[in-house]
């Protein structure tokens, strides 16, 4: 497999003279005899140790394993939103998002209400990550809306999590005028919640969440679920949102599937970037989805027939020519 995309790039090689952002197209000789640099991809890594750095590095490394004749590069961010704001600028090639992150860059919400990003196309959404409202399994509400008059720890204070979490509430009719917004970070807050310090906790990420498993055992936890008429709302207003389903068994004593939201992570590109080689990563990852999913458990999500899930902007020229190549009908 590896000489196929070897191939692929030496012809590319060979009839692309001069630069691009990110990519200098070259390796060997050129026609004067001089030598060329090889290809360049520069990633924009994000917050090392996170779930979506770990992830990341899965899917670089077996691009980097395959495409043997491009130079990876990372280029060290902080956050997710630097890393959008790099490859915006042509200081990064790709990085990877999240499609309710990519929906407020595009349309200069939030974090860029000053400067909306207007470079960056799609290479592929990735896994799902779900939004989650837990309460103690003793908690007598069966949904959001039964948080009226309780103490909700939402995220920190113009986080992801807090805005969704706002979101979500509202079309629930909660809100800071009927309800206590706690305005904390997720790491103690299955203790916050045991201990009664709060009545509710929202979490961005896969089922189960970990810091909650042993709480599950231990005192009994619930999800409320995010469904109906709220949910179609905020689907409709919202385009990133879909629906994501806990299954039952993700946490001690979860007898029913519990339906509720999520938002996808995705790789984006600068749209400067070479077709050829947006097409060869594109191809490079799905063929090589099981080599991912050994490096990382996510892996398994990757598939082309859902490239297109969540994604809020058009797809960047080289995903399109290997997306309509395995059939698959996504945003142009």
């Amino acid at each position: 497999m590896k000489k196929i995309y070897l191939i692929l790039l030496a012809l590319m090689m060979v009839w692309s003279m001069g630069t691009m952002t990110g990519c200098s197209f070259g390796g060997g000789s050129d026609a004067s005899g001089e030598e060329q640099a090889p290809p360049e991809i520069v990633i924009a890594g994000g917050e090392k140790g996170t779930s979506y750095s770990n992830y990341a590095a899965a899917v670089y490394t077996e691009m980097s394993d395959v495409m043997e004749d491009v130079k990876f590069l990372t280029e060290s961010n902080s956050n997710l939103v630097e890393g959008l704001r790099k490859v915006d600028s042509k200081t990064a090639d790709i990085t990877l998002t999240q499609g309710d992150l990519l929906y407020y860059a595009v349309n200069g919400l939030y974090y860029f209400n000053e400067k909306k990003l207007e470079n960056l196309k799609a290479m592929t959404s990735c896994y799902k990550v779900g939004l989650q409202f837990i309460t103690m399994g003793s908690f007598a509400g069966t949904s959001p809306a039964d948080l009226v008059g309780k103490k909700i720890l939402v995220g920190e204070e113009g986080s992801l999590a807090a805005i969704s979490c706002g979101a979500i509430l509202q079309a629930y009719g909660v809100n800071e005028e009927n309800a206590e917004f706690v305005y904390e970070g997720a790491e103690e807050a299955a203790d916050v919640l045991k201990d009664g310090t709060v009545d509710a906790v929202f979490c961005m990420g896969g089922a189960p969440v970990t810091s909650f498993m042993k709480l599950a055992i231990t005192d009994g936890i619930k999800i409320l679920p995010i469904e109906g008429e709220a949910a179609d709302a905020l689907k409709a207003e919202y385009p990133f949102y879909l629906d994501y389903t806990i299954p039952a068994g993700s946490y001690q004593g979860q007898e029913d599937d519990v339906d509720t939201l999520g938002v996808k992570t995705m790789l984006v590109v600068n749209q400067d970037v070479d077709e050829e080689l947006v097409y060869v990563m594109t191809r490079v990852l799905f063929e090589n989805e099981e080599a991912v999913t050994e490096a990382n458990a996510k892996g398994a999500e990757l598939n082309p027939q859902k490239a297109g899930e969540g994604v809020v902007i058009p797809f960047h020229v080289g995903a399109l020519k290997y997306l309509n190549e395995v059939g698959v009908p996504v945003r142009e």
